[in-house]
């Protein structure tokens, strides 16, 4: 069984070598990471469980490494047959964390759980709200932020007005917590300089 320590170490090995694979994410990881443990301790989480929220950040994407790279870095939008493969990477990244060994349940569904949606709308598993632990929910914002304010080689980090109109209509629309949402659009500022 891992130490969170060699835990932390392996999971930054991890991270370096997902975003590695595409110049689209080439720094997803890590600010997934830095956003995640923002919002996990302004919702007054401990220490510890910072730390497993950031473990579970650095780890989230790993079913990547799962993914052709003609996928990974299609320049364009991608086809029905095409996206269909892109979202298995949730499912890779449940069962390779669950690989690791006893102890890491808890990251592997915060992870592994980043693209599923309140209303049950979600993949892999098409969970739905009382499903979704607080931690699972709060990396579904953090994944969400960071992609939209990340500068891509296609296009710019969105505006900060347009980044809040989006995470509004995605809790509108049942698809992630309000109270986290609210939190992220508080500190947006502060969260842009982390991605």
């Amino acid at each position: 069984m891992l130490t969170l320590d060699e835990l932390e170490e392996i999971a930054h090995l991890v991270a370096t070598i997902v975003d590695s694979k595409s110049p689209f994410t080439g720094t997803h990881s890590q600010g997934v990471t830095r956003i995640a443990g923002f919002l996990g301790a302004a919702m007054g989480m401990s220490e510890h469980k910072v730390r497993l929220i950031r473990v579970a950040g650095l780890l989230h994407d790993i079913g990547k490494l799962a993914i052709p790279d003609e996928i990974l870095m299609h320049p364009g939008a991608l086809d029905k047959k095409q996206r269909a493969v892109m979202k298995q990477h949730t499912y890779h990244t449940y069962y390779l964390i669950g690989s690791i060994g006893p102890g890491v349940q808890h990251i592997q569904r915060w992870a592994a759980y980043h693209h599923e949606r309140l209303d049950g709308t979600g993949y892999p598993f098409a969970l739905s709200a009382p499903d979704l632990e607080p931690e699972a929910r709060l990396m579904a914002v953090a994944d969400i932020t960071q992609a939209l304010l990340e500068s891509r080689p296609y296009r710019d980090g969105l505006s900060h007005e347009t980044v809040k109109r989006i995470l509004r209509n995605n809790v509108d629309a049942n698809h992630i917590d309000g109270e986290i949402t609210a939190l992220a659009i508080q500190h947006l500022d502060e969260l842009s300089t982390l991605v």
